[in-house]
């Protein structure tokens, strides 16, 4: 992994945030995978299940509570054109938890949580207690929705900014773009007033640690203004950034 392509990025939208004025964006069409169930049919079924209450609906309740996360992560990472990809490589649940953490779309302590009641629920051949359960629930619950908006915030897939400078020859042009092709890669790029390209980076999803934290940067500079201010953004990308540095 090469942290310095992260430092780059990093540092450039610490340093410049509050100077970068939206410039246009662009979004690109992408597939939803065709399942026979989604994940919010099994969490309708999860809640069937638990408002029954005896032992052998909790015992299903927790099955599909499960299958509604597994069935959530895939239907993100088909989106952005990365479930066939992670499929081949063999990307364990664990795995793909990391890369949806790395992205900073749901609460990494929410996220944890959620991750440790599943794992005792499917290791410890025990009757679930309906409080744990209830949390378990509203955690994939919040889980589910917190994805579908990601999906919907990652449809603008191009961000571009302009940066209003005198200096003829710093870069004034600031674009971060996913690109969803066969080979999912990140573009990030600088350019002069000339369109002269000044530095580019680019990012390959077979370095999910990486391309989640630039997946993470578009994300946030997608939300900035209308959803978040510019102190939040750069909380947000300092935990992640440390959170990258520290692995």
């Amino acid at each position: 992994m090469d942290i310095n392509k992260a430092h780059i990025l990093y540092s450039f939208i610490m340093d410049n945030l509050e100077e970068l004025e939206e410039d246009g964006s662009g979004g690109t069409s992408f597939d939803i995978p065709s399942f026979d169930l989604h994940a919010r049919d099994y969490l309708e079924f999860a809640e069937n299940q638990l408002s029954i209450g005896n032992t052998e609906s909790l015992i299903n309740c927790i099955s599909n509570l499960k299958r509604a996360i597994d069935c959530q992560v895939d239907t993100f990472l088909a989106t952005l054109n990365l479930y066939s990809n992670y499929k081949k490589k063999g990307l364990k649940f664990d795995k793909k938890l990391e890369f949806i953490e790395s992205i900073g779309i749901f609460s990494s302590k929410a996220l944890s949580k959620l991750n440790t009641i599943r794992n005792k629920m499917e290791h410890e051949y025990s009757i679930p207690e309906i409080n744990e359960l209830d949390l378990y629930f509203d955690l994939v619950s919040a889980f589910i929705s917190n994805i579908e908006s990601a999906i919907t915030v990652l449809i603008w897939d191009e961000k571009n900014f302009v940066k209003n400078s005198e200096n003829e020859t710093e870069y004034i042009y600031f674009t971060i773009n996913l690109d969803r092709k066969t080979s999912p890669y990140m573009i990030a790029s600088w350019r002069n007033r000339k369109w002269d390209t000044i530095e580019e980076i680019k990012i390959s999803y077979e370095d999910y640690k990486l391309f989640g934290f630039f997946l993470k940067c578009l994300y946030m500079l997608n939300i900035k203004n209308a959803f978040a201010s510019n102190k939040y953004i750069k909380l947000q990308l300092t935990k992640s950034y440390n959170k990258l540095i520290e692995r």
